[in-house]
């Protein structure tokens, strides 16, 4: 459907003026419509229900900034048009067929214009309903994200498809890791969509960061889902949070960065007792270099501690003097 050049043309087409109440434009489109709707006039008029239907709607979105600066232009001079034949006095009245009375004819004929009606606000509306739509099944679908019903937000993830890597949705979804980021089922939901590489990695990084929130269960498959990334070892520095030894162990035996976790964390795993945790641990100290600080608690785990293999890993690192 084809709108007018200007919000002048419009009004014109309307037969309104600048300022007039909305209502009374209305009235007008209503008017003109029902005259000229195909289902009433004829195919014929097709185009001139279109004008008119756009001049419509392209008033119902004009600002009112729009209609001020049209207001302090001059007036345009009036040209003299000659009447179309569809605006003269029809006297050739057609007589209602055989057996049909004139108030049937004018109930038909009533019928017929609300119909045209109906149609012709449909048509408008068309004109700029997808992004309203849009907007309302966004609002809705966050609203369902991030609900406090985890059936809820269950439903709403599988129904997604696609939709997940879409810019709006996506940001709906990093706000569901941020606010929901113990829950089992979510955090499934949430790898399990189909996302972009980079927004994986940003999606994976917000649940990371809330590692110790997450379950044993929720962080043992965000790790499997993290190991394949390239810098997954600032996403693994993250998972050394979480307190299940079944999650650090798996966090530090992926390890593959020549650096070492940063000390606050290495002493705070050397301090646990988990042979699951330690054997991982000074493997990688093994390979990486133990730093000095470390040798007296790396001596007593190799004399001291009930676990066969973290004293044999510990008893390595000290005889071969590997501390940096």
């Amino acid at each position: 459907m084809g709108l007018p050049l200007d919000l002048a043309e419009s009004f014109d087409i309307l037969g309104v003026k600048p300022g007039d109440d909305p209502g009374h434009i209305r009235s007008a489109f209503r008017r003109l419509a029902l005259t000229c709707h195909p289902d009433v006039a004829g195919s014929k008029h097709a185009a001139r229900f279109e004008r008119i239907a756009g001049a419509y709607a392209l008033l119902r979105r004009a600002t009112p900034e729009e209609i001020g600066e049209l207001l302090r232009k001059p007036p345009r001079k009036e040209e003299k048009k000659p009447r179309s034949h569809f605006w003269r006095k029809k006297t050739d009245r057609k007589k209602p067929p055989s057996g049909e009375t004139p108030s049937d004819s004018l109930r038909v004929r009533e019928l017929l214009l609300e119909k045209a009606l109906v149609e012709a606000e449909i048509a408008v509306t068309r004109l700029f309903s997808t992004p309203s739509r849009r907007e309302e099944d966004l609002s809705s679908l966050r609203l369902r994200l991030l609900g406090s019903l985890p059936g809820v937000r269950l439903l709403a993830l599988a129904s997604l498809g696609k939709r997940g890597e879409e810019k709006e949705v996506f940001a709906i979804l990093l706000e569901m890791a941020r606010r929901w980021p113990s829950d089992d089922e979510t955090v499934e939901g949430l790898l399990l969509q189909n996302l972009r590489e980079e927004q994986r990695y940003a999606l994976s990084e917000i649940l990371c960061s809330n590692a110790p929130l997450l379950s044993e269960r929720a962080a043992l498959e965000l790790l499997r889902r993290i190991r394949r990334f390239p810098g997954k070892d600032d996403l693994l520095q993250k998972m050394l949070f979480h307190p299940a030894p079944s999650v650090l162990s798996r966090a530090l035996g992926a390890w593959s960065s020549p650096s070492l976790p940063d000390e606050l964390t290495l002493l705070r795993l050397l301090k646990r007792g988990e042979e699951e945790i330690l054997v991982p641990l000074l493997r990688l100290l093994r390979l990486r270099g133990a730093p000095p600080w470390t040798a007296g608690r790396i001596r007593s785990l190799s004399s001291g501690h009930p676990g066969a293999a973290v004293r044999v890993w510990a008893g390595s690192i000290v005889r071969a003097e590997n501390l940096v």
